[in-house]
């Protein structure tokens, strides 16, 4: 009887865990289909309810609003503007406040011709399929020239931020051409729990969150105060495989400005980026930055930094490549300020800074160069 007792509870006990793992599977099989893909196009198919490229939304922002964490919004080649300020207002007050705002833990990808239609993100082909996010309300922007040359006019109506996210999960831009912005304004907006200053991150603005910018052109966009391209604030960020061009900031870093956080910025090209203060490609302001295999050519800072300005925090550069950058005072190349930085294996030729430092610039704080090449760079005039 005892063991006729024991081996029912054994086979009793064995059937309990069988139906726990089962259950476990079911709940993560339920979990993954629960991971809902939207489709848009510039004009609507078939009902128009995304959930199909047969029945793409025209509305990306009505999509973006419809998914949740994890979910994915892919975009088919077009122009598309925002229509909605971050609050879902048609109508704000203020017009400028109109922005693509991607809702917490939700994925972007452009680059699809929804014609073949692709069923995978390999699929797709970003440079064929240009999708294009713009913040010129008017399409009146006037742009001309490059770095110290770089001239943005007509943009007096232009969205403060083409694309906004503000949460603690995070986001994913990823294949879209990103230009128009324009952070001009000294005013501020709550959104998430989070203020969202209107000087900065004219094209793109994230606070908050693990966000993953890839893939993208990020070019002829503006700011007063901090990030014509891109601003970043806090949390966890990786910027990769991107375009970074003919952004301005009548501060700091033109190109992108990254306050705090640990960040890791790779593979990018940064060109003809102007700031007016320090950092014409990168600004980054403490936290723990790994920037590497960037390439930064024809950018300028009027004081510090033309390519790259590091100010406290730990900074890793390794296997960047500047060149033609300039500084009108000082690190035509690379400038850092404070904090433990450590360079090595970068390539810097023919910057140039008025008054010191063509290549690199160091003052304060602990700085290891080790294997780096020279070549080319110049003191005077910038």
């Amino acid at each position: 009887m005892t063991r006729t007792k024991t081996l029912h509870n054994a086979l009793h006990a064995k059937g309990k865990t069988l139906f726990a793992t089962c259950i476990l599977a079911l709940l993560a099989t339920f979990a993954l289909q629960a991971q809902t893909v939207r489709y848009v196009k510039e004009t609507a198919a078939g009902t128009g309810d995304g959930t199909s490229w047969a029945d793409a939304s025209a509305d990306l922002q009505a999509m973006i609003n419809a998914s949740a964490v994890d979910d994915e919004v892919r975009v088919a080649a077009g122009t598309y503007k925002p229509t909605k300020d971050p609050f879902g207002n048609a109508s704000p007050g203020n017009a400028r406040d109109k922005t693509f705002y991607v809702k917490d833990g939700v994925k972007i990808y452009g680059g699809f011709s929804a014609s073949t239609p692709e069923t995978t993100l390999a699929a797709r082909s970003i440079t064929a399929n240009v999708t294009k996010l713009s913040g010129d309300f008017n399409g009146d922007d006037v742009v001309s020239g490059s770095g110290s040359s770089l001239s943005i006019t007509g943009n007096t109506e232009n969205a403060y931020h083409v694309v906004l996210a503000s949460g603690n999960t995070g986001v994913t831009i990823d294949g879209f051409t990103i230009k128009g912005g324009n952070a001009n304004n000294n005013s501020f907006i709550n959104v998430n729990g989070n203020t969202i200053n209107h000087r900065r991150g004219g094209g793109i603005y994230t606070s908050s969150g693990t966000n993953t910018i890839s893939n993208n052109t990020i070019s002829e966009n503006s700011a007063n105060s901090a990030g014509g391209g891109v601003y970043m604030n806090s949390a966890t960020n990786t910027i990769s495989n991107n375009t970074i061009s003919e952004n301005s900031s009548s501060n700091d870093g033109a190109g992108v400005y990254t306050d705090s956080a640990t960040n890791t910025i790779s593979n990018n090209t940064f060109s003809g980026n102007a700031a007016v203060g320090n950092g014409g490609g990168i600004f980054t302001f403490s936290g723990t930055n790994t920037i590497s295999n960037n390439t930064f050519s024809g950018n300028k800072a009027t004081i510090y930094g033309g390519g790259i300005y590091t100010s406290s925090g730990t900074n890793t550069l390794s296997n960047n490549t500047l060149s033609g950058n300039a500084a009108t005072n000082r690190g035509g190349g690379i400038f850092t300020f404070s904090g433990t930085n450590t360079l090595s294996n970068n390539t810097l030729s023919g910057n140039a800074a008025s008054y010191g430092g063509g290549g690199i610039y160091t003052y304060e704080g602990t700085n290891t160069l080790s294997n780096n090449i020279f070549w080319g760079n110049k003191q005077g005039a910038a």
